[in-house]
């Protein structure tokens, strides 16, 4: 799915319907749907995969059971139109309206769901156009401190009482760490009190630097998460000063890679190497590799 990253005003409505269409849509992916496993990365280890998994089968945002049928109704609204009380086949397929952490904490069925589904709809969403559906479905969303943030699971590096598996939520106002059952803010970091985040170049590692004066006690975290490219770049984009320590983590791996070249270079140049080349064919068919080679003429 397609979704937008960057929140810069995370709380005005836009005034543009295509935008308005666009946000409805990742709002409710966020309430309802469940992120599939699939975006696991394999570079993970098989621990990580599996602290990963249950982090990742969770909603985004916090909704209680009410605002989950009020937000339900709104999105029948939009979907089916006006409520049609013999027409209960429509509610049906619960999961698209329901969170499944809504769904499971009732124990009811899907069939006992339907009646509920049909009556918020009656209640919340008849009567509504439906851009005035979603404008209130954006309005009800926008409340929550998580909405616009970005999630990725990481697992903390160190000693708490929170446990390892968090959340680290990124948005246009810094960095916070989120629990990942309940979505409740444990510490929120804003940019102007961070002094740098570096990515490590070898492992998945992220280590969170804040300033010596609004901090005296802890002022370095690591995470470990294989997004952290990702998370670096979206810091990055939000927070433009902290863009040169987030290349400065990996710039010794580039800086040894560019002097060899360099070194190679400036020996072709001056006609002290040559380039030789061999052929070595593989098992799955005629495809033949070429392997080059750095000749050194002493």
């Amino acid at each position: 799915m397609l979704k937008k990253r960057l929140f810069c005003n995370s709380r005005e409505i836009p005034s543009d319907p295509i935008e308005v269409s666009l946000l409805y849509a990742q709002g409710v992916h966020s309430v309802v749907k469940v992120r599939t496993p699939t975006c696991i990365p394999h570079t993970a280890s098989s621990r990580c995969n599996k602290e990963l998994l249950s982090v990742l089968q969770c909603d985004e945002l916090p909704v209680s059971e009410k605002v989950a049928l009020q937000l339900a109704g709104l999105q029948a609204q939009v979907s089916l139109g006006e409520p049609q009380p013999d027409r209960l086949d429509l509610y049906a397929d619960v999961d698209f309206f329901l969170p499944g952490r809504i769904k499971r904490a009732r124990f009811l069925s899907d069939a006992e769901w339907v009646p509920i589904l049909a009556e918020a709809h009656l209640h919340y969403g008849a009567g509504k156009a439906e851009v005035v559906a979603k404008v209130w479905y954006l309005s009800c969303i926008m409340q929550y401190p998580l909405y616009g943030a970005t999630l990725f699971p990481a697992n903390y590096k160190g000693y708490w009482s929170h446990g390892s598996s968090v959340l680290l939520a990124v948005n246009c106002d810094g960095l916070l760490l989120v629990k990942p059952d309940d979505k409740s803010v444990l510490f929120e970091f804003p940019y102007p009190e961070i002094e740098s985040l570096l990515l490590d170049p070898s492992d998945d590692f992220i280590t969170l630097n804040l300033n010596h004066q609004q901090h005296q006690q802890q002022r370095v975290h690591v995470f470990e998460t294989p997004q952290k490219e990702v998370i670096g770049a979206l810091v990055a984009a939000y927070w433009p000063q902290l863009a040169n320590w987030i290349r400065e983590a990996d710039a010794p791996r580039r800086r040894v890679r560019q002097v060899g070249l360099d070194i190679v270079s400036r020996a072709l140049r001056r006609g002290d190497v040559y380039l030789t080349s061999s052929r070595s064919p593989t098992r799955t068919g005629c495809v033949c590799t070429i392997q080059w080679s750095v000749v050194v003429v002493r």
